[in-house]
């Protein structure tokens, strides 16, 4: 795959959020020509395990690394990394002592409050994605964020968003299907979707469509033409999830309110309710749905189509996919399992897909954070768009189009080429140029381009030093002419045996604006 006509706008880019239709055009070798299966990869002389790949794996199931975190990962074995990650340790202590206020009111003071907080616990989120000890967990955390959608201008309480992205936590590499209940009765889902206004003799089918079409199932149809799901199932379901709501930082169910007559879903008619309040789970139901293509159940086809498409590439491998769900189903749904066998896998580790994917801005602002070591001050008052140079890291990925608790609407972040438009791709190469080469009162993000070349391995080498370079920053490999131009200006007109680090903070910078402008510094 030649990675810079990937980036091209003459190549379309499939929409993430295709895993919907599951046709087998998409087989291994359709679009990564990659080799190896979900067989664990074994390092050897033609496939080592390096600096690229310790890297690769760091930036798809982390946002990134630096070359303390390269060399730690080559002392270790790819599957012993993978365990650690996995285990991600205790739930993070609150951002304040208002997630469990008991303080819903509808004012323009409230209003007011509500953005305060929900600033905080922006801030909040993006320090834990910036802390390596739980990257996994907290990619995944984004990943059920873009999941299963609330917007908080919907939402509007910010306690609630709160305990929904705590859920998603506890749930990171959990149980789908146990975290599929608890999201349906999530007091920012009750009121986002309006399960909350969803009556026995006035269900309202917004959930329930949403639950089929984006969370459970996905739209589409079956080789033989059959669609996955019907407009009854849809009405059906509704019925089946009426008589819960919100209420203060719980929820609450009101038998009154629940439509207990028997219902008809999938061809089976049963009482179908929730969370023991019927005779018969309609979400174990929805999950007991098998696709008729792959012979997996449809569920699992279709969060492993989406877990391939943020781990792997855009296009799934549907041979993979359906070994993948098979997993998932046999372990009782537990994402972990999933995981484990994906990021530790011959296909993951191949080489055409190292650098096969677009960064998303949370990728891309956390990514240079962590391979910078940048050490910027959260400064939420500054949001002009006129004045890029004062954006801490969580407005810098509003700009870039990834406002955290803001995705554009139920289907999320679309995610792959639209991140890079007209607008957020000479962004983001203005943005890595003021993190490393800031200008007169911009907000200080503490870069120290010394520091950052001696924490590389021979750094009084200027050849090693520019390899070591490409091999943190860049996930593909760069052509002489490229490598030529940044060794011009590591070294800024002089000889190789002149290169001395301390002496060539402005020389490190020029070479680190060039470098971050690059089309394949977009890529992971």
């Amino acid at each position: 795959m030649d990675r810079r006509d990937f980036l091209s706008a003459q190549h379309r880019l499939p929409h993430a959020s295709s895993p919907t239709n599951n046709k087998l055009s998409s087989k291994k070798g359709a679009s990564l020509l990659s080799s190896g299966g979900l067989e664990p990869y074994v390092p050897r002389a033609e496939k080592p395990w390096n600096a690229q790949r310790a890297a690769h794996l760091l930036r798809r199931a982390g946002f990134g690394c630096n070359w303390s975190d390269i060399q730690n990962s080559l002392s270790l074995t790819p599957g012993a990394i993978i365990d650690g990650l996995l285990e991600p340790g205790p739930l993070p202590s609150p951002p304040g002592s208002w997630v469990s206020q008991d303080y819903f009111q509808n004012s323009n003071a409230a209003s007011a409050q509500y953005a305060t907080w929900l600033r905080q616990l922006q801030e909040w989120w993006f320090g834990l994605m910036a802390d390596p000890k739980n990257m996994l967990r907290e990619k995944m955390v984004l990943f059920w964020h873009n999941h299963f959608v609330s917007e908080y201008p919907v939402v509007y309480y910010t306690q609630y968003l709160y305990i929904q992205n705590q859920l998603f936590r506890e749930f990171a590499f959990g149980d789908f299907r146990e975290l599929t209940k608890r999201v349906t009765i999530d007091p920012a889902m009750l009121i986002y979707l309006d399960g909350y206004v969803s009556k026995a003799g006035n269900p309202n089918e917004n959930y329930a469509r949403e639950l089929l079409e984006l969370f459970a199932i996905g739209t589409g149809f079956y080789n033989d033409g059959t669609p996955h799901y019907l407009e009854h199932d849809i009405i059906e379901l509704a019925r089946a999830l009426t008589g819960w709501t919100p209420d203060r930082l719980s929820v609450r169910f009101n038998p009154a309110s629940f439509d207990k007559s028997v219902k008809t879903i999938f061809g089976k008619t049963a009482g179908f309710g929730i969370q023991g309040k019927a005779e018969t789970d309609v979400i174990d139901h929805i999950f007991e749905q098998m696709d008729k293509d792959l012979q997996k159940p449809r569920s699992a086809v279709f969060l492993c189509t989406k877990l391939y498409q943020t781990f792997v590439h855009h296009e799934p491998d549907m041979e993979i996919v359906a070994a993948m769900a098979q997993t998932l189903a046999e372990s009782n749904w537990s994402v972990k399992a999933v995981l484990k066998q994906l990021l530790n896998s011959e296909h993951f580790f191949d080489d055409n897909v190292i650098g096969a994917q677009i960064k998303s801005p949370a990728d891309y602002v956390v990514g240079a954070l962590r391979s910078f070591n940048l050490k910027p001050m959260m400064a939420g008052s500054n949001l002009a768009a006129d004045r890029p140079e004062t954006h801490d890291p969580v407005t810098a990925m509003w700009y870039l189009s990834q406002w955290l608790f803001y995705p554009p609407n139920v289907k999320g972040w679309p995610g792959g080429r639209t991140w890079i438009s007209s607008v957020t791709a000479p962004l983001r190469v203005r943005y890595a140029k003021m993190w490393v080469e800031p200008i007169p009162s911009s907000l200080a993000y503490q870069f120290d381009p010394v520091a950052f070349i001696t924490s590389l391995p021979d750094a009084d080498d200027v050849h090693k030093v520019l390899e070591n370079l490409i091999t943190l920053l860049i996930p593909v490999p760069l052509d002489a002419e490229m490598k030529n131009a940044l060794l011009a200006e590591l070294l800024g007109g002089g000889f190789d045996y002149e290169w001395k680090p301390a002496q060539s903070a402005q020389k490190i910078r020029s070479c680190l604006v060039r470098l971050t402008s690059f089309a394949e510094f977009q890529l992971m």
